[in-house]
């Protein structure tokens, strides 16, 4: 029975043989350190190659692992197949940061996410409820609008994102503002947490709820 065995592992071997790499293998359209870009969705997302993980799968495919900067939080890295990529370009390399100017409103928001995400990030022993008192409940403090599990839609930018509500963290400041914690599904990734005030996002429409898959499988979740 074992060298029925064998003699079929031979059979294998020999009838499919190996092929070299050197042959099979395209070269590297990238470099460690270019910056590139791709679309997901309505998204225009740029990142920094950090690794080339070589070529997978009967067809070749490099993979590329990329590190993105995010505008209020750490930098998240993800893995991508080299035809998604194309050299950043000017315009491209400008959305690594957050724009100058914003509406007062907005401003104001967005420093109220930094300081929160800061704190975490940094690990400091400033708990985030010394740096945002919390307001007892009472009756200048407003109903929410949303529950834990909802999901919600908002712009940053020129990209829509959607994301779940996971945790309502009351009220904070002077003039009661709500804020949530949020988990936002990356279609190549882990999915990413943060906090976001009520005022800042939406009900997510059929169409945002579309955004949570990538398009190969944007047809297993159709209703």
């Amino acid at each position: 029975m074992r060298s029925l065995f064998a003699a079929r592992d031979v059979f294998r071997r020999n009838a499919m043989p190996k092929i070299r790499a050197s042959s099979r293998e395209p070269k590297p359209k990238f470099r460690v350190g270019d910056w590139v870009a791709y679309t997901i969705g309505i998204s225009r997302w740029v990142a920094e190659i950090i690794e080339d993980r070589g070529c997978f799968g009967r067809i070749p495919k490099r993979i590329y692992r990329l590190r993105k900067p995010m505008w209020y939080g750490e930098p998240m890295e993800s893995e991508l197949s080299e035809q998604f990529l194309e050299p950043a370009s000017a315009a491209d390399l400008a959305l690594r940061y957050p724009p100058r100017e914003f509406s007062g409103s907005f401003v104001v928001n967005c420093s109220r996410i930094r300081a929160v995400l800061s704190v975490e990030a940094n690990n400091t022993t400033i708990e985030r409820r010394n740096a945002m008192p919390k307001i007892r409940a009472s009756s200048r403090e407003p109903k929410p609008k949303f529950r834990i599990g909802d999901w919600v839609a908002y712009d940053i930018g020129g990209s829509r994102w959607v994301a779940e509500i996971i945790e309502d963290r009351g009220c904070f400041g002077r003039i009661p503002e709500r804020m949530y914690r949020l988990r936002k599904p990356m279609w190549y990734g882990e999915p990413m947490e943060y906090e976001l005030s009520e005022s800042d996002f939406e009900l997510a429409t059929a169409a945002d709820l579309a955004l949570r898959y990538p398009p190969e499988e944007a047809h297993l979740h159709a209703s």
